[in-house]
């Protein structure tokens, strides 16, 4: 990376350099991991808890990592593109055209660029643009215009189109194709889709194939959590839609549910949702360096000093103190930022911060006991010690690269 400080380009132009094969754009690190072990989640290729991080294997070529929302899996891609996954089988989620577990990385077939673990499964794009679901479809959420258990699929089938993004919320999806347009699925609760639609019970606001939110083709990436929303335009600014009551968590100063995107004041450099069933809200750090959080939690996630097991309500973007990265990794895709039971950010210093829910596996990584809540739970930033690229947090477990 040091040719890429001493040049002038952007890091887009930098990257179009690349794709063009005229520089060498490599990045790369450890890969590690820690909290709760009990579904080989941690990679160990054993069934243990770890209370503070430890290395998986010895390869140094990792450059992206996330776990599903449930921490019970862990996925990451190689600088090669190839893409690795273990932990929890159930519903196919590891990709392997099976229900087995694996206690240390497995490969799945194919060049990739991104991947993304939900609560129950999975969505990856690769490198020449196609995305791939696996997983659980109770609600649509694969959108292969199907439902229930004969939807299930243990191995990648592809949503046709060309893309550059994805996330996965509570049993929905949402994508950005390479033409900029947004698109949607699953269970559309509250109007967490932003098809302006949310008729009650199931399967009244559900959608089992993709649909088109707008017309607008300026969108640049979607963060979608429990029955939220968000989806950031190619200028940084951030539309919001789904679930406002009693939580505040669109952060429109307000407890009211948006069907249809609604601006969230300001432009953002990241932004991301909480996929829990614990707490609804959002985090995101501004352009300047400023990051904020909203909505409602009991775990401390708000990282506000509120005890664990009060709640504690936002209805409007809140700061957090400190001067927060704005940049994302150093392979410029993937955030750094993180919104869970387990809340991880990145300074502008480089230093990361935890902090929120620690339960009996501890996925906070500080050493502390294996002990319930709220022994161990963390009610405001907390530095981890070492230096670290990406922090990816579930409800159970954390997976990293450094």
């Amino acid at each position: 990376m040091a040719e890429l400080r001493q040049n002038t380009w952007s890091l887009d132009e930098w990257y179009d350099q690349d794709v063009a094969g005229n520089v060498n754009y490599n990045y790369g690190g450890e890969l590690w991991a820690w909290g709760a072990g009990g579904n080989g989640s941690l990679g160990q290729n054993a069934k243990v808890n770890l209370s503070s991080p430890t290395q998986i294997g010895t390869n140094t070529t990792w450059k992206w990592v996330t776990t599903t929302h449930t921490g019970n899996g862990g996925y990451c891609i190689k600088m090669d593109n190839t893409l690795w996954a273990w932990g929890n089988s159930g519903n196919g989620m590891l990709g392997q055209n099976e229900d087995i577990g694996y206690s240390s990385p497995m490969q799945i077939p194919g060049s990739w660029k991104m991947v993304e673990g939900g609560r129950t499964n999975v969505a990856a794009i690769k490198t020449n643009g196609e995305l791939y679901v696996w997983g659980s479809n109770t609600y649509g959420q694969l959108g292969i215009n199907a439902e229930g258990g004969p939807g299930r699929r243990s191995s990648p089938v592809q949503i046709p189109g060309s893309w550059r993004n994805v996330d996965i919320g509570y049993h929905t999806m949402g994508a950005v194709k390479t033409n900029g347009e947004l698109w949607t699925w699953g269970w559309g609760l509250f109007g967490a889709l932003g098809l302006n639609q949310s008729s009650p019970g199931f399967p009244g606001q559900a959608f089992s194939s993709p649909c088109q939110v707008g017309s607008d083709t300026d969108w640049k990436d979607v963060k979608c959590g429990t029955h939220l929303m968000a989806a950031r335009k190619t200028n940084n600014q951030v539309y919001v839609t789904g679930k406002g009551d009693q939580n505040g968590g669109t952060g429109k100063n307000n407890n009211t549910n948006y069907s249809s995107p609604v601006l969230l004041p300001g432009t953002w450099e990241q932004i991301d949702c909480a996929s829990t069933d614990t707490w609804s809200g959002m985090m995101g750090v501004k352009s300047g360096g400023s990051m904020y959080v909203w909505g409602s939690a009991y775990g401390g996630q708000l990282g506000l000093g509120v005890a664990y097991g009060t709640w504690a309500r936002r209805s409007s973007p809140t700061l957090i103190p400190g001067t927060w990265d704005t940049n994302g990794d150093e392979s410029g895709e993937q955030q750094t930022i993180c919104v869970a039971k387990t809340m991880a950010a990145k300074r502008e210093d480089g230093d990361w911060y935890l902090w929120g829910f620690g339960g009996t596996a501890n996925p906070l990584g500080l050493n502390q006991p294996m002990s319930p809540a709220p022994a161990n739970a963390v009610v405001s930033p907390t530095q981890l010690p070492g230096t670290w690229e990406v922090i990816r947090s579930g409800d159970q477990s954390t997976v990293a690269t450094k």
